[in-house]
């Protein structure tokens, strides 16, 4: 049988809450018969009057003790000895302290409580008490959610505390919450990710091999239209910071496509189309972020073979996506870009003339222009995309000049025809 507890800590003595969120568990000294996977509860005494973490009991008596010693305020008024029973206690929530804390000495006591927490309380033995404690997480769990705000970034551990969710995979399921967070992390570069024309389009669950809409949350997203879960998008840019993108739902039924696996084998994916269901709420990126990103991918994009290229290259999605960073920018595929860059060999596909120099890895350097531009409603495609020079890129952009057009066109039917 699981019991549930208060235990109170001095923050005179020991700094409970810095030390739990630091270390994530420590060793408490058991002056209850609490047991493996009991709950305890932290009040914090003193100016704070409140609980402020949720605990599980993971061991009793641990071989060796967690080292804490930086966490110790006043040594004197610590007991001091290690004798006696421990059980090591494992982080499993915290309670801000601020006005949202539900779960103060005075509302405790208006609800249950009989009199000061200074040893541990048993709440198994006040139901009330108990029943109150559990609905005020509750309460403060819900605002939690919809206290959040469109780009807001949270860490890692703050999403999963925040919708008491897993601490890792791309769609998470929490039942506490009745929560489907789902977090597209570019900084992976696995799936294929994007926003099209306000609609987001991410890529199902499952790694290896073909993708089913009957798979796990492939099923809970497909049905949640139909069901009460509240869907919310993460977007990673950065190692370990999710930006928050706030509530979406299904705009349009699934869809499938071929992308590459963990093996890099052809498989069949479903793909998602999502819209925020807050239409005039925008994330805009940090340039930094975006670039960063970009970066990596294009570094990734130049170390495939010739042939790997060509085929990421083809599988590509025509349609570009876009992205509000400060101004908006064309969320281009780096295979198809790397790929216009080799066909020309270090030829400008306008003038004809050799690169004008060589970038500070000695490669020719050409700049990839769209034929007909991505901001016309062109496609982001093998069949678009050439490589120029500066001026020549320049030029197009400056006089447009329709037998310029043509040029490009021929010559990219030629190469089209030489590479079939």
């Amino acid at each position: 049988m699981i019991n549930t507890w208060i235990y109170s800590a001095d923050p005179n003595e020991y700094d409970v809450i810095r030390a739990f969120k630091d270390l994530g568990q420590l060793d408490w000294s058991m002056k209850s018969n609490a047991d493996v996977n009991d709950i305890v509860y932290i009040y914090i005494g003193y100016e704070i009057k409140n609980i402020a973490i949720k605990t599980k009991v993971i061991e009793i008596n641990p071989e060796e003790f967690i080292d804490d010693g930086d966490y110790v305020i006043n040594i004197d008024r610590m007991d001091g000895d290690n004798c006696g029973d421990y059980i090591r206690l494992k982080m499993i929530d915290y309670f801000d302290q601020d006005k949202e804390n539900l779960m103060t000495y005075e509302l405790m006591r208006d609800n249950g409580l009989n009199g000061p927490i200074r040893g541990p309380i048993k709440l198994d033995n006040n139901e009330q008490l108990k029943g109150y404690i559990e609905l005020s997480e509750s309460k403060m769990i819900k605002n939690r959610i919809e206290n959040l705000k469109v780009s807001d970034v949270l860490t890692n551990n703050q999403l999963m505390y925040t919708f008491k969710c897993s601490n890792s995979s791309g769609m998470r399921r929490a039942h506490k919450t009745n929560t489907l967070s789902i977090i597209s992390d570019h900084t992976k570069a696995l799936y294929e990710d994007r926003w099209i024309d306000g609609i987001f389009h991410y890529t199902g669950m499952g790694q290896v091999g073909h993708q089913s809409l009957d798979y796990a949350q492939n099923k809970v997203l497909y049905q949640s239209n139909d069901t009460d879960i509240k869907v919310y998008l993460f977007e990673v840019f950065e190692e370990g910071k999710y930006v928050f993108e706030g509530q979406v739902e299904l705009y349009d039924e699934p869809y499938q496509e071929e992308q590459t696996d963990k093996n890099n084998d052809i498989r069949n994916v479903w793909v998602f189309p999502l819209k925020r269901c807050n239409e005039n709420q925008d994330v805009v990126i940090k340039d930094n972020s975006y670039k960063k990103n970009k970066d990596k991918k294009e570094k990734k994009a130049k170390k495939l073979s010739d042939k790997e290229l060509l085929e990421k290259a083809k599988r590509a999605r025509k349609r570009s996506g876009t992205r509000n960073v400060n101004t908006v920018v064309y969320d281009r595929d780096e295979h198809v870009a790397e790929l216009a860059k080799r066909r020309a060999n270090g030829i400008c596909q306008l003038c004809g003339q050799k690169a004008p120099f060589n970038n500070n890895k000695g490669e020719p350097y050409l700049e990839t222009h769209h034929i007909e531009w991505l901001s016309r409603g062109g496609e982001d495609s093998i069949d678009n995309t050439v490589a120029l020079c500066p001026n020549c890129h320049k030029r197009m952009h400056i006089l447009d000049c329709n037998e310029d057009i043509k040029k490009l066109k021929k010559n990219m039917k030629r190469i089209v025809l030489i590479n079939q």
